[in-house]
């Protein structure tokens, strides 16, 4: 840890800055790294993902999709029939609530804060709660706890699956890149 106090600026890595503060406050990877102008293709593609469409109007809070359909997107590929989604909040609650207004079928599991939503037509969402995961010995099932959605990026294996981009709340439309991720799916990494 760096020990910085001062605010996160947009662009801070969190490389540079630390996985959080011990004093509390923002967390590295919580500021906007880009907006749709600065990504209009790839946010683009992004945006005419058939299922973001549909959920688009149920979504509330801070919610933010990751993972493979950002990756594709950045990469210009064609969407799958699957988003995943962070939630900073309850993921299950949006989870059960999707599921009502679109007629899926949930399966939450509380332990670790996550919900899949098998929808009609073969479309699949996996919805989490933004969280942190220790892991108290090698091969051991992590302990959960809420977070960021940086904590969250955090967790996740590749650079380019730990893009995000805001669908609602605070910074809706912003992309979030603490870990260069988009420089990396550039350069072909």
């Amino acid at each position: 840890e760096l020990g910085q106090r001062e605010p996160l600026e947009a662009g801070d890595r969190l490389d540079e800055l630390g996985r959080h503060r011990r004093h509390g406050g923002q967390f590295a990877g919580d500021g906007v790294v880009g907006h749709e102008r600065e990504l209009s293709p790839a946010l683009a593609r992004l945006a005419a993902h058939p299922l973001l469409r549909r959920l688009s109007p149920h979504l509330h809070g801070d919610v933010s999709v990751v993972g493979g359909a950002v990756r594709d997107a950045l990469l210009g590929r064609p969407h799958g029939p699957e988003l995943d989604l962070v939630v900073e909040g309850d993921g299950i609650a949006l989870a059960r609530r999707l599921g009502r207004e679109l007629g899926g079928r949930v399966v939450a599991h509380p332990r670790f804060g996550t919900a899949a939503v098998e929808l009609p037509h073969g479309a699949h969402l996996d919805v989490v709660t933004a969280r942190r995961e220790s892991y108290p010995e090698p091969g051991a099932l992590p302990e959960v706890t809420p977070g960021t959605l940086a904590d969250d990026l955090a967790r996740r294996d590749f650079t380019v699956n730990a893009v995000a981009q805001r669908l609602s709340g605070r910074e809706a439309g912003a992309l979030v890149d603490p870990h260069g991720g988009v420089a990396d799916a550039d350069a072909g990494i």
